[in-house]
């Protein structure tokens, strides 16, 4: 039994079944090129994107699902805070973490936040893969993996998720 590569090339005009008398090891000659082209699906994102903040606020599931400490700051003044863009307020929220030194100061800052309640500095359980066992293994060499010299992916994530929106 004989495997032929797979490519991305249409083989056309190839005979079914081989002539028995033809012992060459040549495929058919292609006639045409039809390289695979991009298809357009048509994902539609326009009407999300370029939503208004006084729609983004109005939708239930964004209401449900919003930090709890953005809530709180949208409830206050509504009427004027709703034209403020998501991504804007929810860096003007959470502008104390940028300054925080650990998860632990973090969850001090925000008590009442719901997904905060979980941090922790030190790691539940040890990795043998993946990039919190780089992590492990640059430390035991005395190397810090982040130009800041910390090695908490924790508070870098939660930096990199509320203040920058990332």
């Amino acid at each position: 039994m004989k495997i032929q590569k797979i490519d991305f090339l249409p083989r056309y005009n190839a005979p079914l079944n081989p002539n028995e008398n033809n012992k060459s090891n040549t495929l058919p000659r292609i006639k045409t090129y039809n390289p695979p082209a991009y298809k357009d699906f048509s994902p539609a994102f326009a009407g999300r994107l370029w939503r208004s903040p006084e729609n983004f606020y109005g939708c239930d599931f964004n209401q449900k699902n919003m930090p709890a400490t953005m809530k709180e700051y949208l409830d206050e003044d509504f009427e004027d805070r709703q034209k403020m863009p998501p991504a804007q307020m929810l860096t003007l929220v959470f502008a104390d973490v940028k300054n925080a030194k650990s998860l632990k100061e973090v969850k001090e800052l925000y008590p009442d936040e719901p997904l905060f309640a979980n941090l922790t500095d030190i790691p539940n359980q040890k990795s043998k893969t993946g990039t919190l066992a780089y992590i492990d293994m640059f430390k035991e060499d005395g190397k810090s993996l982040f130009k800041n010299g910390q090695d908490n992916l924790g508070l870098y994530l939660v930096k990199k998720i509320y203040t920058e929106g990332k």
